[in-house]
């Protein structure tokens, strides 16, 4: 959320991944679509991590 501006870089993207890669575990016929308003602390972040996903059809 946007709460995580604190968090580096690292700990954002092993975060993120680590929620996406449970709730994929848990519900894998789940379609994903994460939306977000990061245009500035971790903007880059959630590209690195849409770049991670970017061949799992149900991650969007």
């Amino acid at each position: 959320g946007s709460n995580d501006g604190d968090m580096s870089s690292e700990n954002f993207i092993a975060a993120a991944s680590e929620m996406i890669d449970d709730l994929r575990t848990r519900y894998p016929d789940m379609i994903l679509l994460f939306t977000t308003p990061f245009w500035g602390t971790h903007q880059s972040s959630w590209l690195a991590v849409s770049e991670k996903y970017a061949d799992d059809a149900k991650v969007i």
